[in-house]
């Protein structure tokens, strides 16, 4: 990488030939002019497909200088601007009236319990479902440095408090996961209170309305330093083991409920109580996969049942809006290499338990290591390429309030 690096910045001052000073003003029009050019040069198919070359991103650079001339800073920052407007105007998103940011609890479920709720489908929910990549991150690359606040929440002085070296873990290991599209957290600030009612509070909720007073109190009274970090709340007793507010169909973006709350047996090497299992941290790396637009790899669109019944059934299209995470009937929480649930084999006949394969018309096996599944922390390790391409997009295009610091990796 370092290598490419290096050829691009060489690029960057000695391949812009006479078209250069040709150059035309940045719009919307030549931008979408050079998209146009680089589709034609046969490169934009590798960038979009998330397998991109040194060689596709190398004529890809040639061609933006071709069409813009030397790039200098604020050049790079109307284009990735540009691209990103390009995105807000993909669709209309609004709230339909049957679409939810939380509509049930998922507390019976024994294993990875999530309380992030996946909503009804809706325009917003089909917005970057094909899978393809930003053009600008990738033949300009940038990393963006997202502050994020924690708020430990305990019943009393006396429990158990996550030390500094605890939350700097949890962090390494959030980005672990996130380095893929160019975005490194770190810790701005830690908060501690004890309370009793606050350390088992979460978001339980029918539709918009939040009934759990003792969560309404807990987000009312602990103060923020910076409302465009990332907030993380961190609670002793909760019965879920995360929740996280979606990136659209959420009327309360970007206000004092739009966060992440985790609970404390979730961070690494504790070990939870419901399971029994010893967790590894990613619960927060799940968590931050829906704050940044995922849905779960079992998505169904009627949420009648827990992801864990017989009854619920994630085979059918559209699923997570995620090209290649596969079809998934129910959701995994006994550990890889387990195809069962709590009523029994969820698979068609014996041979399928071998591949964990829950949907008949589908070859491909269900991805029991996946991220934004419900298996254990020892066996969740991946996010796919489209699944990273989404978030890429839901990052810049609604979460972009959250970067508070920008550095080039390339020479300008």
């Amino acid at each position: 990488m370092k290598k490419l690096l290096l050829v691009l910045s060489v690029i960057l001052f000695t391949s812009c030939n006479n078209s250069c000073s040709e150059k035309k003003e940045i719009s919307n029009d030549s931008f979408e002019e050079f998209l146009g050019n680089l589709e034609k040069s046969g490169n934009l198919y590798q960038i979009n497909a998330a397998s991109e070359s040194s060689e596709s991103i190398k004529t890809g650079l040639q061609l933006l200088m071709e069409q813009f001339g030397p790039l200098n800073e604020d050049k790079v920052k109307t284009l990735f601007q540009l691209e990103i407007e390009s995105l807000k105007r993909l669709d209309t998103i609004t709230l339909g009236k049957t679409s939810e940011v939380f509509s049930g609890d998922t507390t019976n479920v024994r294993g990875r319990r999530c309380g992030t709720y996946d909503l009804s489908d809706s325009t917003a929910l089909k917005a970057f479902s094909d899978g393809s990549r930003m053009v600008m991150p990738n033949i300009l690359p940038r990393t963006y440095f997202v502050p994020v606040e924690f708020h430990v929440v305990n019943s009393d002085k006396n429990a158990w408090t996550p030390t500094l070296s605890d939350l700097k873990e949890q962090i390494s290991i959030l980005n672990q996961y996130f380095l893929e599209i160019k975005i490194i957290f770190y810790i701005s600030k830690t908060t501690t209170h004890s309370n009793k009612k606050w350390a088992k509070a979460f978001r339980t909720s029918k539709g918009n309305t939040i009934f759990d007073n003792n969560y309404r109190d807990m987000v009312n009274n602990i103060k923020w330093d910076n409302p465009s970090a990332m907030h993380v709340y961190i609670n002793q007793n909760i019965k879920v083991l995360g929740q996280a507010t979606l990136p659209f169909e959420n009327p309360e973006y970007q206000t004092k409920f739009d966060h992440i709350l985790i609970s404390t047996h979730s961070l690494k090497n504790r070990i939870d109580p419901i399971s029994g299992y010893q967790m590894q941290g990613k619960t927060l790396v799940h968590e931050v996969g829906h704050f940044l637009g995922l849905l779960h790899t079992f998505h169904s669109k009627s949420n009648k049942w827990d992801c864990d019944n017989l009854n619920y059934n994630g085979c059918n299209s559209p699923g997570d809006y995620v090209r290649d995470t596969p079809p998934q009937r129910y959701c995994h929480f006994h550990g890889c290499g387990k195809c069962i649930n709590n009523m029994g084999k969820d698979c068609e006949n014996e041979a399928d338990c071998l591949t964990c394969n829950t949907c008949a018309f589908d070859v491909t096996p269900d991805d029991v290591n996946n991220l934004m599944g419900y298996n254990p922390d020892d066996c969740i390790d991946s996010f796919t390429p489209d699944q990273y391409a989404r978030m890429q997009k839901y990052f810049l295009r609604n979460r972009g309030y959250l970067i508070s610091q920008v550095e080039n990796l390339f020479s300008i």
